[in-house]
């Protein structure tokens, strides 16, 4: 549950981006995003990086600190993308673990389906589909509130030639992403 199209970087962008009132800035965050790991396939037990909780955040951050900051807006965008990258290694992180006590908890699973009782088994799966949203969801609202806190001071103390390098940078951003996916298809 979650984890087709609407735990991707594309859709949770564009809704972030629409219930924060620029689907094109969200679209273009999830697009990026999805880019940068769309050759990592969740395939046996490979647990790729977590595009989803950085896509929330940084459209988020985006929206909350796009008025507040004197930087332009490119610039702002990709800041915001270099600090929110690591959280998708912080969400696998978690989502290892997790599998590791969901793993326990099938013991159970198979002990419920033995004895036929399906009401507990589905208990226990509302159980992990609940931790699931509940690590995404407090890992998104911590880094929005210590982005909010942290990002402006910073940003007002970067030189002018960083700002513009930031601004520079932004148009890397889609060539990055397409020689990913060049790389995928070779």
């Amino acid at each position: 549950v979650g984890r087709f199209l609407v735990g991707e970087p594309l859709v949770v962008g564009g809704v972030i981006g629409a219930f924060l009132g620029d689907v094109v800035l969200g679209l273009s965050l999830g697009a990026w995003f999805q880019l940068l790991w769309i050759h990592l396939l969740p395939e046996g037990a490979v647990t790729p990086p977590d595009g989803t909780v950085p896509t929330a955040v940084a459209v988020a951050l985006v929206m909350i600190l796009g008025p507040r900051v004197a930087l332009h807006p490119h610039a702002l965008v990709m800041l915001v993308m270099a600090v929110t990258v690591p959280l998708a290694f912080v969400s696998r992180w978690l989502e290892i673990h997790l599998k590791e006590a969901f793993g326990r908890w099938s013991s159970w699973v198979d002990v419920y389906a033995y004895y036929g009782q399906t009401r507990r088994i589905g208990r226990v799966i509302a159980l992990a589909v609940a931790v699931e949203w509940i690590k995404a969801a407090a890992l998104t609202f911590t880094a929005i509130g210590m982005g909010t806190a942290v990002l402006p001071p910073l940003i007002a103390s970067l030189p002018q030639p960083v700002c513009d390098g930031l601004g520079v940078a932004y148009w890397f951003i889609l060539p990055l992403g397409l020689a990913v996916v060049l790389e995928l298809m070779s």
